[in-house]
C-alpha cells in the first residue's frame, strides 16, 4: 500500500479483454522455440471468501493480432506477493509485446516486472 511507484491495473467492466502491455523502447525479439522468464511482484483489493484474480499473460504481435506465447496464472491475490511464469514461444517477431489481462473486475497492483529470454541450449552432438 505504501509503494507509490507500482502499476495499478483496475477493471471496471471486462468486455472482450482488459489488461497492460508494455514493448519497450522497441519492442521485444521473440524467436520460435524460446523460453523466456516473467517475473513480476503483485499485491491486490481484499475480495470476499480472499480469492485472488486469475490473469492471462501472452507474447504479441504489436496490434494484439498474433500471439506467440500464452500462459495463464490462476490465483493472484493479497498482500506483495511474487509470481513467476514461463513462457515459450511458437513463431518469433522482432517488435512483440508483453500483454498481462484480467478476465473480471478488481484492482491489481505490479512491481519489478521482469521479463528475460533463457539462453538457447547449445547442440554438442558434433
Amino acid at each position: 500500500e505504501t509503494n507509490s511507484h507500482s502499476l495499478r491495473l483496475t477493471v471496471l467492466n471486462p468486455g472482450l479483454r482488459c489488461g497492460v502491455s508494455h514493448q519497450g523502447e522497441s519492442g521485444i525479439r521473440v524467436k520460435a522455440g524460446s523460453w523466456s522468464d516473467l517475473a513480476f511482484q503483485a499485491r491486490t483489493e481484499k475480495r470476499e471468501n480472499d480469492r485472488g484474480y486469475g490473469l492471462t499473460v501472452s507474447l504479441e504481435s504489436p496490434e494484439g493480432g498474433k500471439v506467440f506465447a500464452r500462459t495463464t496464472i490462476p490465483e493472484v491475490g493479497g498482500d506483495w506477493n511474487q509470481y513467476a511464469v514461463a513462457l515459450l514461444a511458437r513463431a518469433s517477431d522482432l517488435k512483440a509485446r508483453l500483454v498481462i489481462t484480467m478476465s473480471e473486475p478488481g484492482t491489481v497492483w505490479f512491481d519489478e516486472v521482469s521479463l528475460v529470454e533463457r539462453p538457447m541450449a547449445e547442440d554438442h552432438s558434433r
